[in-house]
């Protein structure tokens, strides 16, 4: 039910019971949404500015639910444009599915212009444990990266095919909060492969994960108390004599909101935008939700994290940051911002209102 609510397949459910004879039957209805829907997002954050979407969604252009949706999303360090859809071709096999998705995307921040494009299709099967989802996709990908970094007096670029493959599996009760869990995990691994036999210059491979563990401790003041755990590890295998020659979607940074809290955005390592080649990340949070007030999340987190300019290594120093902050899940979106000490330079402030359309 949750998931048909989300993606908007359908607007509600019933259920309705009737008693007859000593027997029960329970029959359960759903009101269907409409089959095309346009929506319009702001928000703004002190990392990326003022927010922009605009989505536009079509939630039954074939049998079985298929999907189509086209995002437009900008940002003053970010503009993206994604196409993509889901369609399911073996009505015997509602499982499996194929995701065709072209995805136009420039970033920008102060060290680094990347324009990457990519036109991938992947192969997803789904299924379901007693207590969890699984997820896994694979498929090929074409990739046009166009980048410069304060490092180099150019710009540089590359186009080849890539192999993916993610796997992911998420409880069911970290399925149940959307976008704000408060319990359950979720763990996410995703691969890249590219060659000379794939146009590419140098065999490569990245390979990065995400564990996010949530808990629900129990009653707190008026509400409960909640406590996270997150943790994020990247590496990348290269033939390339230097780091220099790799696109940035092969590198790997740290710093923002969602990955160590406390420091800019890809401020680390701060090596003029060229990145690192390995890199692990860990934060804790400690969270009350309406512990005094309804709606309001005072927190306290303690982020760590550590990048590698050369292949399964870690250099020195590590970056840790510590601070407090509250949320309001107020009824246009949730507003939050943070302040933290970092263990390199002065006290770092974060806010903003949106982000989850």
């Amino acid at each position: 039910e949750k998931r048909l609510l989300r993606d908007n397949i359908v607007q509600g459910t019933y259920f309705t019971e009737n008693c007859k004879n000593l027997e029960t039957a329970i029959q359960q209805s759903f009101l269907l949404g409409p089959p095309r829907t346009l929506r319009f997002g702001v928000g703004i954050d002190t990392e990326n500015g003022p927010l922009l979407q605009l989505s536009w969604r079509h939630h039954r252009f074939s049998r079985m639910a298929a999907q189509a949706n086209l995002t437009i999303q900008t940002s003053l360090s970010e503009q993206s444009l994604v196409g993509r859809a889901e369609i399911f071709p073996w009505r015997s096999r509602p499982r499996l599915s194929v995701t065709p998705e072209l995805r136009l995307v420039r970033k920008r921040t102060d060290d680094m212009v990347q324009i990457t494009n990519t036109l991938q299709t992947l192969s997803t099967k789904t299924w379901d444990a007693a207590s969890s989802k699984w997820t896994l996709s694979a498929g090929p990908a074409f990739v046009w990266e166009r980048y410069q970094t304060a490092a180099a007096s150019r710009y540089l670029q590359e186009s080849s095919l890539a192999l993916l493959a993610n796997a992911e599996v998420r409880t069911h009760t970290f399925e149940i909060y959307d976008a704000h869990p408060q319990d359950g995990s979720l763990l996410g691994v995703s691969a890249e492969y590219r060659d000379r036999a794939l146009g590419f210059p140098d065999r490569t491979w990245k390979v990065s994960g995400e564990g996010r563990f949530i808990s629900a401790l129990g009653e707190c003041g008026k509400g409960h108390c909640v406590a996270a755990f997150r943790l994020s590890a990247s590496n990348t295998w290269t033939s390339a004599d230097s780091i220099d020659t790799l696109p940035p979607s092969l590198r790997t940074y740290l710093g923002g909101f969602e990955s160590l809290r406390g420091f800019g955005l890809t401020k680390i390592p701060d090596n003029n935008g060229n990145g690192a080649l390995s890199s692990v990340a860990s934060g804790i949070e400690l969270r009350g939700v309406d512990l005094f007030i309804a709606r309001w999340e005072p927190y306290v987190f303690f982020d760590i994290g550590a990048t590698g300019t050369k292949t399964s290594h870690l250099d020195a120093p590590n970056y840790y940051t510590s601070g407090l902050g509250l949320r309001w899940s107020s009824p246009i979106g949730m507003i939050q911002g943070y302040i933290s000490r970092p263990s390199v330079g002065d006290f770092y402030a974060y806010a903003s209102f949106g982000g989850e359309f």
